[in-house]
C-alpha cells in the first residue's frame, strides 16, 4: 500500500516529533493562495483553544525559514 499525500509532506524534528507545514498543506487541501489559508488556520486554533481550554496552543507552532532573494539578500519568511 503506497503512502498517502499527508504521509509523503510529514516532517520529523530531532525528537521525533511529527509536524506539517501549513505551507506544503495549503494546496493539497484546495487553496491557491497561501494567504487564502491562513484565516482557515486561525480558526483551528481557536477551536482547540475553545475545546481544550488552552492558553496558549502547542499544537500550532511557527517557525521562521530563510529565503534567498536577488542580489543575495536573505529574509525571514514566517511559516505555521
Amino acid at each position: 500500500m503506497g503512502n498517502n499525500i499527508f504521509e509523503e509532506i510529514k516532517k520529523v524534528n530531532e525528537y521525533e516529533q511529527e509536524f506539517w507545514s501549513a505551507r506544503d498543506l495549503y494546496r493539497i487541501l484546495g487553496y491557491t493562495e497561501y494567504g487564502k489559508f491562513l484565516p482557515t488556520i486561525d480558526r483551528a486554533k481557536e477551536s482547540c483553544k475553545k475545546k481544550f481550554y488552552l492558553g496558549k496552543n502547542k499544537n500550532f507552532l511557527t517557525m521562521k525559514i530563510l529565503v534567498g532573494e536577488e542580489g543575495g539578500l536573505i529574509r525571514a519568511l514566517g511559516v505555521l
